[in-house]
């Protein structure tokens, strides 16, 4: 068994034989999948990651996009890098980046996710855009998730620009500002004696 970008692969080949077990498997509790970005980097990416920070920037490529019809790969200008010319499907997702305090890490979120942490829908994102242009929906997205707590999960993949995560689930972290502050304060006086 071998592993790309830090994901097992399992590769079968003509001189391979399956067959079926009709037996159990019992499961072993790991805890939780949490992870740094630090671990991340560490062990070349995973699966099934859950990864906690703060989301610091949206890049280029979020709010409303066309996706290709056939495969669903996002275009540009009405062109698919597999399918070439092809009339579009409107969706809506960020790109952000998440840091979680010991580095940072791109993350792809979906529609349903990028609706509900946003509280815009595509249909909503479709109607700014005619008023207003597409650059007003990412704007307004951006603005709804900057600097908030996120806890994503999915598979994390590093390649030349750095780890990436294609998200499957997010969710809101709710933070405590004062009792985050109070602990803040007592580890500088502590770390000060």
């Amino acid at each position: 068994m071998r592993s790309w970008k830090g994901i097992p692969q399992l590769n079968l080949g003509e001189a391979t034989e399956v067959s079926r077990i009709d037996s159990d498997f019992q499961t072993v509790d790991t805890g939780s999948n949490l992870r740094t970005v630090a671990e991340i980097m560490k062990n070349g990416g995973g699966i099934d990651i859950d990864i906690e920070g703060m989301v610091v920037d949206i890049r280029a490529g979020s709010g409303l996009i066309k996706r290709c019809p056939l495969c669903k790969r996002s275009i540009l200008s009405g062109v698919c890098t597999m399918h070439g010319q092809v009339e579009g499907t409107s969706d809506i997702r960020l790109k952000a980046v998440i840091d979680d305090g010991t580095g940072a890490i791109g993350a792809v979120i979906g529609r349903s996710d990028t609706e509900r942490i946003t509280g815009v829908t595509l249909e909503e994102a479709e109607a700014m855009a005619a008023r207003l242009g597409e650059g007003a929906v990412t704007g307004d997205l951006a603005s709804k998730v900057l600097m908030r707590r996120v806890r994503v999960s999915g598979n994390v993949t590093i390649d030349d620009f750095g780890p990436s995560i294609t998200v499957r689930g997010l969710k809101p972290v709710e933070v405590d500002v004062e009792s985050e502050a109070r602990a803040l304060l007592e580890d500088v006086e502590a770390n000060l004696s």
